[in-house]
């Protein structure tokens, strides 16, 4: 087996496979590292219809929809209306096979799971990486790592000033054990620690088993131990919050050995290419950790780095200069970016003392440029995720602009 290769990925969440799709289907060599058991990972995302119409391998990973979210804060909480734009929940685990199966066919990608990467440095103009499996060369490299940016950090790339969401996920597997799996659960400032509130949520993936997660801030280089134990802590109180709110049954107990932790980076990274590297998804900082559209984000940005890599490979040019194209597409054509999720990060730590509107209201009448900013980006991401018609849209905007 050859060891050397056009673009080495390193990650195989949504962002990488979706870069590996990509070069894979325009005829480039490809390796993708993954430390993980493709088969085994128990991740989940919820998304929209958008998604699913826009990247159909994912259909196959669907478990379960929702039509409806909850809300809670420490004083209040609400329901969002039903509707019949439904929103999905993904399994890795199937989309991971899924895209295996496709990328497959191109016969040109080399998929290594269970593999750790451990090192790169550039040499004569390429790239070597050295993992569990041995040593490979690449032109290219693709840092989908995730928010740590095992990658970048060794290829003179840093960023270490930056706040993560810690997230602590667990999933309990017991047959039907909510009372209702049409519904998401957010919650925010109802259960508390010395660190302060924590966001927690509720995933309803099927009716065999669900997840609930729960994140706090994490400051880049900050020991994660202490957070762990707090987020364990406030694990237990979500619990039995989400108990007490008679979301979960009577008689099913937590599970702590299905827990899994993750980083979701706060901000964008500034500077998403050098030479030889492009970064890409969490490890860019492109998902948002308020709306969880990371599945989403990490595909469509995938699509674009591999679009760079692509013309740059058939250039014969490996440096920054030539890998521009990356950031300058992320940056023409942006999805679904941080304004959205700022607002309902506003709603959440307002402990929803009021219905969401007034607050969207109340946020924008004190500053007009905030209003035309937040007021045309909610509307525009509502109708990119088909949430509401036009006709709805321009009546809410209206609305929201006289009232």
């Amino acid at each position: 087996m050859i060891n050397e290769y056009d673009v080495i990925i390193v990650g195989a969440g949504p962002a990488g496979l979706s870069t590996a799709f990509e070069c894979s289907k325009a005829g480039l060599a490809v390796l993708l590292i993954e430390e993980s058991d493709l088969i085994e990972t128990e991740k989940s995302w919820g998304t929209f219809p958008s998604t699913i119409n826009n990247y159909p391998l994912i259909k196959k990973a669907i478990t379960n929809t929702a039509n409806r979210l909850k809300f809670y804060g420490a004083k209040e909480s609400f329901d969002s209306d039903p509707t019949p734009i439904k929103g999905y929940f993904i399994e890795q685990s199937l989309m991971n096979n899924a895209y295996r199966a496709e990328i497959n066919k191109f016969k040109n990608c080399r998929i290594l799971d269970k593999t750790l990467y451990q090192k790169a440095k550039r040499k004569n103009g390429y790239v070597e990486v050295q993992t569990s499996q041995g040593m490979f060369t690449g032109k290219i490299i693709v840092d989908a790592s995730g928010s740590y940016l095992v990658v970048a950090n060794d290829l003179m790339m840093p960023d270490k000033k930056f706040w993560l969401f810690m997230c602590y996920f667990l999933r309990i597997h017991k047959k039907d054990a909510l009372n209702d799996y049409g519904c998401v659960v957010y919650s925010h400032g109802v259960t508390k620690t010395k660190s302060g509130s924590a966001a927690g949520a509720l995933y309803p993936n099927s009716k065999d088993y669900f997840d609930i997660g729960v994140a706090n801030y994490l400051k880049s280089g900050q020991d994660t131990g202490e957070i762990k134990i707090e987020l364990k802590e406030q694990m237990v109180n979500l619990w039995s919050f989400f108990q007490k709110q008679k979301l979960i049954k009577e008689g099913v107990k937590i599970d702590f050995k299905k827990e899994f932790y993750g980083g979701i980076r706060v901000t964008p990274r500034k500077t998403i290419c050098g030479d030889n590297i492009i970064i890409v998804g969490d490890a860019a900082g492109q998902g948002s950790p308020i709306t969880g559209e990371g599945l989403r984000t990490g595909l469509y940005y995938g699509e674009i780095a591999a679009k760079a890599i692509i013309k740059a490979i058939r250039k014969n040019s490996y440096n920054k200069a030539s890998l521009e194209l990356y950031p300058t597409l992320c940056k023409e054509k942006p999805l679904f970016g941080y304004d959205y999720g700022s607002i309902i990060q506003k709603l959440l730590r307002n402990n929803l003392a009021t219905p969401p509107f007034r607050k969207f209201q109340k946020l924008c009448n004190s500053n007009n440029r905030h209003r035309k900013k937040y007021g045309l980006t909610l509307i525009r991401t509502l109708i990119q995720n088909d949430s509401i018609s036009l006709k709805s849209a321009i009546k809410l905007l209206i609305k929201f602009y006289l009232s």
